[in-house]
């Protein structure tokens, strides 16, 4: 199960795309280094289709469009935006921000579907939603401070009540909320197919107070976690005395996933993180107590007699090399990590033995599966939810 190189975050118009395109932005401006491959987010383009389109046009999408009154030029525009991208996957990490219309448009939206399918495999489909309600009332509130900063129209109007037109400003929100309302009608069952391919949905028109509340990513109930736990089923059939090593960056979900593994395999559990005084800290690194694991070291050759053993923890690989042992199926549980505990500051005097050990052990290559937790989009639009 390879890693997914690119994040397509998709989703009505007004339904927050900008707002975490900028929260992303600011983030990898902010990004001087990472740790190991899964944490270079230097790695990661970010793409906004329709800003690629004007760049590459020299034109807004206003006047590609004249205004409203010719839309085919901007979507042939987009669908070619849309499969180049997709196509240089090879050479890329990206995160990509296609406009509200681009798979659900009357002109291309059934063949950007069709072009999404043929690359599904290597996407991560994070799909932004809110209410019928809350869409307009961002719409309209948008569109009052334009006019208050005198500003021209900036978005082509999508119906021909606008289009092409001038009207005089305390017309204009009622034409415009009415626009909304017949664009929603429209397309509520197309953005509901949308929905349903996603990988991952954010709701971004709750209430701060119920937020985390609906937002609670438990990676056990991903999709993607049950396909690996089938196919480890298969693969290690009647084979008793097996190590499944579950590695990757803290705070993604491995001790929620071992739990749910190891009691659907019938197998015995280590977490790491439980072991007394396994992680030791000095000035720059672990350092891991000879005792200790040499306590682990029989604890594992006792459980795996007639028992498989699921077990999980950071540096997993090389604290298991330090004891003589090796996985004999490791899942690695990969996030972008744009949010660090203080633990993992950038000054944390354990920052260099995380990156060695990614250096050296590669675990997010070694993988026979690769679990994906984005969990950190959330978390980053929680913070001004």
């Amino acid at each position: 199960m390879n890693e997914r190189k690119i994040i397509l975050i998709y989703g009505m118009r007004a339904s927050g795309k900008t707002h975490l395109y900028n929260k992303l932005k600011n983030k990898l401006d902010q990004k001087k280094e990472g740790i190991g491959d899964v944490n270079l987010i230097k790695e990661y383009d970010l793409i906004d289709i329709d800003a690629k389109i004007e760049d590459e046009e020299r034109r807004s999408i206003s006047e590609i469009t004249k205004r409203g009154q010719s839309w085919q030029r901007f979507r042939d525009l987009e669908t070619s935006a849309l499969k180049e991208l997709l196509e240089d996957h090879q050479q890329k990490k990206l995160f990509i921000f296609p406009g509200g219309g681009l798979f659900v448009n009357r002109f291309n939206g059934e063949k950007n579907l069709e072009i999404l399918k043929n690359f599904r495999n290597n996407i991560f489909f994070v799909f932004l939603k809110a209410s019928d309600e809350v869409i307009i009332e961002r719409i309209l509130k948008k569109e009052e401070e334009k006019i208050e900063r005198g500003e021209e129209e900036q978005r082509p109007i999508l119906e021909e009540s606008l289009a092409g037109g001038v009207i005089e400003n305390n017309k204009k929100l009622d034409i415009i909320e009415e626009d909304t309302q017949k664009m929603i009608k429209r397309r509520k069952d197309l953005y509901r197919k949308c929905e349903g391919m996603a990988d991952m949905v954010i709701n971004t028109g709750i209430k701060k107070s119920d937020f985390k509340k609906k937002h609670d990513p438990k990676i056990e109930n991903y999709k993607e976690s049950e396909c690996v736990i089938n196919e480890l089923k298969k693969k290690i059939k009647d084979r008793k005395g097996l190590i499944i090593g579950i590695d990757g960056f803290d705070g993604l979900g491995k001790s929620s996933f071992a739990e749910k593994l190891y009691k659907d395999i019938n197998a015995k559990y280590i977490a790491l993180d439980d072991i007394k005084n396994l992680y030791m800290e000095n000035n720059e690194k672990f350092k891991f107590k000879k005792e200790t694991l040499e306590k682990l070291k029989n604890k594992i050759e006792e459980l795996i007699q007639n028992k498989n053993l699921v077990i999980d923890g950071i540096c997993l690989l090389e604290i298991l090399n330090r004891i003589d042992k090796k996985c004999d199926f490791l899942i690695y549980i990969k996030g972008v990590s744009f949010i660090y505990d203080e633990w993992y500051a950038f000054d944390s005097p354990i920052l260099e033995s995380i990156k060695s050990y990614y250096k050296n052990y590669k675990p997010d290559k070694k993988a026979d599966f690769i679990i994906e937790n984005y969990k950190e989009l959330i978390e980053l639009w929680e913070i001004n939810v």
